[in-house]
C-alpha cells in the first residue's frame, strides 16, 4: 500500500499546517502536562505509552474520546487489506459507544505510535520518503489506516497523527496525496502542537474536520418511500445525498438516497469512485448515481457536459443523462501544489443517469455478452465520427448490458470522465499517470505512457475486455493454478515504477519463453510476407485505424444467434491466488504458493515437444488458406492444453479478431507479442 502514495507527499510546517488547516479552538485551552509527555517519551515498550497518552490528551478533546485500539482489529477492515487493521488509538466521538472498540466508519481520527526513531516513514533531510524496509512497512501502514477510514466515511480529507520516538507528525489526507509535517518534539515545554491540534480539532466544525456535509441522514417519510423502492432491508442505513446541477447554478440541488455503494474505491488517492442505485425523490425512480473526484485538466470535460455532447449528437448505446455538477465550498477540490511529485488536482463531483445496466460479467449468454460489447463499439465509433470525442478508458467495468420493456437486450458505453478531443491528444500531453483501466490498456501505451493515444489502441483495448471476460467467466478446462498464470501473463501483474505501471511475466522462465517465442516469430516474417497478398499488407494497417473491420466481424458472429451456445450464463472460474503482502507490523513477507510445480508444469506439459519454442506455436498460430494470414487462434491456449476457451471459442474463431496480424509483424507483435513479452524489459532514457 506505500506504493500508492508514492511521489504524492507534500511537506509543510507545523505552524503552517495549523494555521491553514484548523482555526484556533477557544482560548481558555487547558495547561499542558510536560512531565506527563516526558514520560511518555522515555517508555521501553510501544504498548506502554498508549495509555499515558490517552490520558494526557484528554483535556484537549472536548466531546471526543481516545481509545486504545491496538489489540482490537476492525472487522470490516478486510474490505481494505488482506490483513483485519487495528491502530494504537483511534478517536471517536464522546456521544459514539463503539463496540467492537475498533471501527474506522466511526472515527473522527486516529494515532499510530512507534517506539524508535529508525521506524519513522518519513524523512525531513534528503528523501522525504525513504526506502528503507522499516520506513516502508511503517508508511504501508499509515496509509492502510487512512485509506480504510477515507473508504468507509462520507469524507472530503482526513486528519491523522504519527508519533514516532520523541517526535510527532500531522498528515492531512485528501485524494490528491498527504500533506505531512515535519517532525517536532511533543515532549518539550516549548512545543505545545500536538495538544493545539486535538485542541482544535475537537472545536472544529464538521466541514472542517473532513465530514462530507452535503451527505445527510433522510427523514423517516424519505427513507420509507426509498426502501420500498430500493428493495432495502430496514437493517441498512440509508443516506441522502445532494447532486448540484452545473448548467444552472442558482439551482438548488437534486435529491437521491442511497445505501451501500456497489462499487467503491481501494485506495488512497484518485477518484475515489462510489456507484449507487439510488432513489429519485423528485421523480419517484430508481436511477444510476456516481459520486467521484474528477481531474481537474485543461484537456478534460466534465462528464456531465459529455453526456449532453454526446445525447444532442444523438450517440446511440450511451445512458440517459438526468444531471451532474461539481459539489460547491473549497473543501470539494484538493488541495493541490503544482509540480510536486505525481499529485494532481481533483473536484467532488456527483452525476446520475437514468439507465441502470448489468455489469457485462453477468451475462446470461456469450451472445448476450459479445452483443453488449458491440454495441458499445458502436457508440465509441460514433463518438468518435460526429464528435472526435476518444473514450480513453475502455473496461469491463465500462461496459454494461441493458434490457429494454420488450425484452431486447443490448449495450451501454459509460465512464466518459476521461474522454479527450481527439485534436488534443497529443504525445506528453497525458497526465503523470496513464488514463485508463491499466489492465485493458494497449500494449503500446503501457510501453511508452508518453505516446499519443490513437483508435487502435482503444480497438485493442475492446479486445482484451473480450479476452479477459471471456478466460474469467466462460468455461474452461484450465486448472485454477493455470488459470491464474494466464490472467498473470497478461493481465494481473503489475511491475516497474509506480509512475509507470506495466505489466508483465511473473516468472524469468515465462519471460525466457517468450523472447525465444518471439525470434522465432520474426525469423517467420519473410515467409509470412510470401503467402499474404500485397494488398493485403498494405490494407491491414488501415484497418488498425478504423472501427469498421472490428465491428463487421463481431456483427456476422452473431447474426446466427441459433449458433451460440444456449446455456453458458457467466461463472466465474476458480482462480488461484498468491498471497498478497499484508501491512503489518514486523513479520515476514508471503510467498507465492506452490509456484514453481506450476511454473514446471507449464513449461514441460506431457505429450509436448521438448522444444519450447515449437510449443509455445503449437495451436497457437493458424494459416488461412482461404484469406492469406497468420492469425492468433483463441480457441487453444498456448501455454496448456486442453483449450482455454472451451465451447465460447467457436465464437471468437468466428469474430476472428486477430486478422489484423495480416500486418507482420507489428500488428501481431502488439496484441500478442508485444502484450507479453514486454514483461521486464524497460528502455530508460
Amino acid at each position: 500500500m506505500a506504493e500508492e502514495i508514492h511521489k504524492k507527499y507534500s511537506s509543510m510546517d507545523v505552524e503552517e499546517f495549523l494555521g491553514q488547516f484548523l482555526p484556533r479552538g477557544p482560548s481558555n485551552i487547558p495547561d499542558s502536562n510536560v512531565s506527563a509527555f516526558q514520560k511518555i517519551a522515555k517508555k521501553t515498550t510501544e504498548t506502554a505509552m498508549y495509555g499515558p497518552l490517552i490520558n494526557a490528551l484528554a483535556p484537549f478533546c472536548v466531546n471526543m474520546q481516545l481509545v486504545d485500539t491496538h489489540a482490537t482489529p476492525d472487522p470490516q477492515s478486510g474490505d481494505f487489506n488482506p490483513d483485519l487493521l487495528k491502530p494504537d488509538i483511534a478517536v471517536y466521538r464522546a456521544k459514539d459507544i463503539v463496540d467492537p472498540i475498533t471501527q474506522f466508519s466511526r472515527m473522527e481520527t486516529h494515532v499510530e505510535l512507534k517506539l524508535a526513531a529508525m521506524d519513522d516513514a518519513l524523512n525531513d533531510e534528503g528523501a522525504f520518503d525513504p526506502d528503507s524496509e522499516l520506513s516502508h512497512d511503517t508508511r504501508g501502514q499509515l496509509v492502510s489506516y487512512a485509506n480504510a477510514q477515507m473508504a468507509s466515511q462520507y469524507r472530503t480529507h482526513l486528519f491523522t497523527v504519527f508519533i514516532c520516538a520523541d517526535k510527532a507528525r500531522f498528515l492531512r489526507w485528501d485524494h490528491s496525496g498527504v500533506i505531512v509535517t515535519r517532525a517536532f518534539p511533543y515532549d518539550s515545554g516549548e512545543s505545545t502542537y500536538l495538544q493545539e491540534f486535538f485542541w482544535r480539532l475537537s472545536h472544529a466544525d464538521d466541514a472542517t474536520r473532513g465530514w462530507d456535509t452535503t451527505v445527510s441522514e433522510p427523514t423517516p417519510d424519505e427513507a420509507a418511500l426509498a426502501r420500498h423502492s430500493l428493495d432495502a432491508d430496514e437493517s441498512e442505513a440509508l443516506y441522502k445525498f445532494a447532486v448540484y446541477d452545473d448548467t444552472d447554478l442558482d439551482a438548488e440541488p437534486t435529491y437521491f438516497i442511497a445505501g451501500r455503494s456497489f462499487e467503491s474505491h481501494a485506495y488512497p488517492t484518485g477518484r475515489a469512485t462510489r456507484c449507487f442505485i439510488a432513489y429519485h425523490l423528485a421523480d419517484n425512480r430508481n436511477v444510476f448515481m456516481k459520486d467521484t473526484w474528477r481531474i481537474v485538466a485543461s484537456d478534460l470535460v466534465a462528464e456531465g457536459r459529455i453526456y449532453e455532447r454526446l445525447r444532442k449528437a444523438e450517440i446511440p448505446h450511451i445512458a440517459e443523462f438526468i444531471v451532474a455538477g461539481d459539489i460547491p465550498g473549497p473543501i470539494h477540490k484538493t488541495v493541490f501544489k503544482p509540480g510536486f511529485g505525481l499529485q494532481r488536482q481533483y473536484q467532488h463531483y456527483r452525476l446520475v443517469l437514468g439507465t441502470i445496466g448489468r455489469p457485462l460479467t453477468s451475462f446470461c449468454s456469450s451472445w448476450e455478452m459479445v452483443n453488449a460489447v458491440k454495441d458499445a463499439l458502436i457508440a465509441h465509433q460514433q463518438a468518435f465520427e460526429k464528435l472526435q470525442i476518444m473514450h480513453q478508458d475502455i473496461g469491463v467495468g465500462n461496459i454494461l448490458i441493458t434490457e429494454d420493456v420488450n425484452g431486447h437486450l443490448g449495450g451501454i458505453l459509460i465512464d466518459w470522465d476521461l474522454c479527450q478531443l481527439a485534436d488534443k491528444i497529443t504525445k506528453g500531453s497525458g497526465s503523470v499517470e496513464r488514463t485508463g483501466t491499466w489492465q485493458f490498456i494497449s500494449a503500446k501505451l503501457l510501453l511508452d505512457p508518453a505516446a499519443p493515444r490513437t483508435i487502435t489502441d482503444e480497438l485493442e483495448s475492446f479486445l482484451h475486455v473480450l479476452t479477459w471476460v471471456a478466460i474469467m467467466f466462460t468455461p474452461t478446462a484450465m486448472s485454477p493454478v493455470d488459470l491464474s498464470s494466464a490472467l498473470r501473463l497478461c493481465y494481473e501483474e503489475i511491475w516497474g515504477e509506480p509512475e509507470q505501471p506495466m505489466g508483465g511475466l511473473g516468472s524469468e522462465q515465462q519471460y525466457k519463453l517468450a523472447c525465444r517465442a518471439s525470434r522465432c516469430l520474426n525469423l517467420l516474417a519473410p515467409i509470412w510476407t510470401n503467402y499474404s497478398p500485397p494488398s493485403t499488407l498494405l490494407s491491414a494497417p488501415n484497418r488498425l485505424r478504423d472501427h469498421g473491420w472490428m465491428l463487421d466481424l463481431i456483427t456476422k458472429a452473431l447474426q446466427d444467434r441459433d449458433a451460440w451456445p444456449a446455456d453458458d450464463c457467466a461463472r466465474l472460474n476458480s482462480v488461484f491466488k498468491a498471497r498478497e503482502r499484508p501491512n503489518r507490523k514486523r513479520k515476514s513477507d508471503s510467498e507465492l504458493e506452490d509456484s514453481m510445480p506450476a511454473q514446471k508444469a507449464r513449461l514441460a506439459p506431457e505429450k509436448q515437444s521438448s522444444d519450447p519454442e515449437r510449443r509455445i506455436l503449437h495451436g497457437l498460430l493458424a494459416y488461412d488458406a482461404h484469406a492469406p494470414s497468420i492469425h492468433l487462434d483463441l480457441r487453444t491456449n498456448p501455454f496448456t492444453q486442453p483449450a482455454m476457451f472451451s465451447h465460447l471459442g467457436r465464437a471468437y474463431n468466428q469474430i476472428d479478431l486477430m486478422q489484423i496480424a495480416t500486418n507482420p509483424p507489428a500488428p501481431f507483435m502488439r496484441l500478442y507479442h508485444a502484450r507479453v513479452v514486454r514483461g521486464r524489459i524497460r528502455v530508460k532514457p
